[in-house]
């Protein structure tokens, strides 16, 4: 519903009933404000909620979310700003009642030729919150945070040709219940061209360098990469894109080696044990990475997704890791109030900064379905199972996980003038 704002009073009264702190101009430039509401109630059934080769006893869950978004926007400006919190109730042993959060701010600039943004994001969660194909699924189940922030310039030299900078710096930290997790910061920049060649082919040159380090300084990591890419709009319905490079990783670490605390032959001979030490070691990893993506829009009802990547990622696990994944999702509307959803994905890491380190790797597959019981009031459903090897022995743990979401959203409220 839209409704124009005549007067600066109008608009005040307007901006407090959205809840959103921004300072007003006094030009007249044309401006919009969105306000956007829902809240949700969740039940889940896991069992194997810590994910372990032995499995544990089943674990339910009973969440209550409310996500709040407000935006501004202005003919050269838009700002951003989404919240959402999540309290959940555990029964059973291995359970642990918690309260999670994000907070998301963002800020664009635009002129004729740039654009300029900003962005600030804070989150509390768990490390298995997110789809667990990435190497924090060595750290068991524990609570997390992070917090990071960007800017990023882009710029139009043609109508074809433009430029990409973008910056960023991030900081994670983990619970004491995860003995074997490392915090670590992560900072990176990096610089894109790309050029239409025409107007369904586009070509890309990218490069990049960030610096790792854990926050008790046992690992500092540098990493640059490089790469090309291509995209392509196949039709009106379908996209690919591929890129492929190659990322190079300097790392120094403490590393635990046998040392004799007395002449080596003593200890070879059996009469003095060998100690265990920390000692200062370099490593250099340097590897193909690369990312592709389809998708397809079978018909009115019906889209298809493929991706498939190898990148390299900071990590919890205390060095930077190499993270090889495969996805792929089917969606379907069965009528205008029902939907469903298929999807699988597996991914691989694999720990660059070790000379010798476990790959553990994760199977993910995931069906919903979803009905619209009123215009703001929808009830979905959904299974997934996970596979996990785990880190060092290889041995597979699987959990079974089903979940009903009961979910209201308020109708969308838009202001201007």
């Amino acid at each position: 519903m839209r409704h124009p704002l005549r007067t600066a009073g109008t608009a005040n009264r307007a901006v407090r009933v959205a809840g959103i702190c921004l300072v007003l101009p006094l030009g007249a430039d044309a401006q919009s404000w969105t306000l956007q509401r829902s809240v949700e109630a969740s039940l889940e059934s896991n069992d194997n909620y810590a994910l372990s080769v032995t499995p544990g006893k089943r674990v339910n869950t009973l969440s209550l979310s409310g996500a709040f978004g407000a935006g501004r926007q202005t003919e050269s400006s838009a700002t951003r700003v989404d919240l959402g919190i999540t309290g959940v109730k555990a029964s059973g042993v291995e359970g642990q009642d918690r309260v999670d959060g994000r907070l998301n701010l963002g800020q664009t600039f635009t002129a004729p030729l740039d654009s300029f943004s900003l962005g600030l994001n804070a989150a509390q969660d768990e490390t298995f919150n997110t789809t667990r194909t990435t190497s924090d699924i060595s750290l068991g189940r524990g609570r997390r945070r992070s917090g990071a922030a960007s800017a990023g310039w882009s710029h139009s030299f043609t109508e074809r040709f433009n430029a990409n900078l973008q910056g960023s710096a991030s900081r994670t930290t983990y619970a004491q219940e995860l003995l074997d997790a490392s915090n670590f910061q992560n900072a990176g920049l990096s610089g894109s061209l790309q050029y239409r060649l025409s107007e369904t082919d586009s070509l890309s040159l990218q490069l990049g360098a960030s610096r790792f380090r854990t926050l008790n300084d046992t690992t500092r990591s540098s990493t640059v990469d490089a790469s090309v890419g291509w995209s392509r709009a196949l039709s009106e319905l379908g996209s690919a894109s591929f890129s492929i490079g190659r990322s190079s990783t300097d790392s120094t670490s403490l590393q635990p080696v046998l040392a004799c605390p007395l002449q080596f032959s003593l200890c070879a001979a059996g009469l003095v044990p060998f100690i265990v030490v920390q000692r200062s070691g370099d490593t250099r990893r340097s590897s193909l990475q690369f990312s592709a993506s389809y998708r397809q829009r079978l018909d009115e009802l019906s889209d298809l997704s493929f991706s498939a990547s190898r990148q390299q990622s900071p990590s919890g696990v205390g060095v930077v890791v190499r993270n090889e994944s495969v996805s792929a999702s089917l969606s379907q509307a069965f009528t205008p109030e029902m939907s469903g959803s298929l999807g699988y994905s597996e991914g691989r890491t694999v720990f660059e900064g070790v000379d010798a380190g476990p790959k553990p790797r994760t199977q993910n597959l995931n069906a919903s379905l979803s009905r619209a019981l009123a215009p703001q009031l929808s009830l979905s459903g959904g299974y997934r199972l996970s596979r996990s090897s785990e880190a060092r022995s290889g041995s597979t743990a699987k959990a079974n996980i089903v979940n009903a979401v009961l979910k209201y959203e308020w109708p969308r409220i838009e202001l201007g003038r």
